[in-house]
């Protein structure tokens, strides 16, 4: 369940949107010297934000680990040579091997910047974020509001499905209590896909559906949603001064 919340020491949503956006297109715009330069911005944003040292969870989110090591194992064995070892039919390529870490690095850094913007607001506030950001968009005819209220409806089923999750796998392990507990973990770990896996689609499904049906009557997100006119504070200011140097440096030197 989500947990952020802004406070007076972190950004406005808007302002957290903006610059991440900003954030990734300078890592993909610039050479791997550059990138070194936007993993310093995250230590300092990480440092601005959180107030605390990093972690390794900070820094390599669980959920893309399996990703990025994933992207250097296929372009360390799909590229063409030189090659650094060959068994068999197996070669890893020394240039895949650059290229895929390279990838990785960016990936894990874009993930791990839309973690800490994730923890320094609520999805709602986001939605309205983005729901501001893309409005100018309007008059061309590009844009419907009903994105980010689909967004903002989608959101209120995140805490239902994480109580639903706790309620089904507290009760699953009442029935199972007799089970030694180490072979009770390992049931639980198997299981956990067969619960949250339906729990998801049936949440999502009804957040669909229930979008739909209040997008026919021009249904906005409501006050909870609504973003106060767009002032800088001392946070806004210390967050666009910090990303766009760094963002310079990053292009500078890439």
């Amino acid at each position: 369940m989500h947990t952020g919340q802004q406070s007076a020491y972190n950004p406005d949503p808007r302002t957290g949107l903006v610059l991440f956006i900003l954030v990734v297109m300078t890592v993909y715009a610039t050479r791997p010297v550059g990138t070194v330069w936007m993993w310093v911005w995250f230590v300092w944003a990480h440092l601005m934000t959180r107030k605390r040292m990093l972690r390794l969870s900070d820094v390599i989110p669980t959920s893309v680990a399996f990703l990025a090591l994933f992207t250097i194992t296929t372009h360390a064995l799909w590229s063409s040579a030189p090659y650094l070892a060959q068994w068999g039919i197996i070669r890893i390529s020394r240039y895949g091997v650059a290229r895929g870490f390279l990838l990785a690095v960016r990936l894990v850094l874009i993930a791990s910047s839309a973690k800490l913007l994730a923890e320094i607001s609520t999805p709602l506030k986001l939605a309205g974020a983005l729901d501001w950001l893309l409005r100018p968009m309007q008059r061309l005819g590009l844009y419907s509001p009903d994105l980010p209220m689909l967004m903002a409806i989608g959101s209120r089923f995140v805490p239902q499905l994480h109580s639903d999750a706790r309620r089904l796998v507290t009760l699953w392990q009442l029935r199972r209590s007799g089970k030694d507990s180490s072979e009770l973990k390992e049931t639980l770990l198997s299981v956990g896909h067969e619960i949250l896996l339906p729990l998801f689609r049936i949440s999502w499904r009804r957040a669909m559906i229930l979008g739909e049906a209040l997008a026919l009557r021009h249904y906005n997100p409501g006050r909870q949603g609504s973003l106060h006119p767009y002032r800088l504070n001392s946070a806004d200011r210390r967050a666009w001064a910090g990303t766009v140097l760094f963002c310079l440096l990053a292009f500078v030197a890439g």
